[in-house]
């Protein structure tokens, strides 16, 4: 490899490096249900999974595929909005699903990211990073609302 080689791969190699030093705060919690609580009108049992416990962007993705975390709280983000969480929308196959009947979905938490509050970028990032989609909300003029704009007052 020549110089300017060398002095490529070692900048590549830095960013990718500050892009995975990247530590996520975040919490999963398992809710079991079974058809008997849905009948009676019953909220499912809840449990902590992962206690605020900070991860990097491997172990944020490997929770994701362990824990069946397939969506969001809001497929669209814009500045300012609560939260957002990520959950599973079918329930573990488990030994329990099978023989009891029992139904775990989980949900994903975001508290921090590099011990900041979350912003619309780290949710983006971390949707990315777990595979699940969102997008910014759309930009909407007051035309597009249907609010109309007029010379005169009343």
């Amino acid at each position: 490899m020549d110089a300017k080689a060398i002095a490529r791969h070692w900048a590549t190699r830095e960013k990718h490096l500050e892009e995975d030093s990247r530590r996520y705060l975040i919490s999963i919690y398992s809710e079991e249900r079974t058809a008997r609580d849905d009948l009676a009108g019953d909220i499912g049992h809840t449990r902590i999974e992962v206690d605020r416990e900070t991860v990097d962007a491997d172990t944020l993705q490997r929770y994701g595929r362990d824990y069946g975390i397939s969506q969001a709280s809001s497929s669209h983000l814009s500045h300012g909005q609560n939260p957002l969480w990520f959950y599973s929308v079918t329930p573990r196959e488990d030994r329990a699903y099978f023989e009891q009947g029992i139904e775990t979905y989980y949900s994903l938490h975001l508290h921090a990211v590099d011990e900041r509050t979350p912003q619309m970028q780290d949710y983006q990032e971390l949707a990315r990073l777990i595979d699940v989609r969102i997008e910014p909300a759309p930009a909407l003029s007051r035309i597009d609302l249907g609010i109309a704009e007029h010379d005169h007052e009343f």
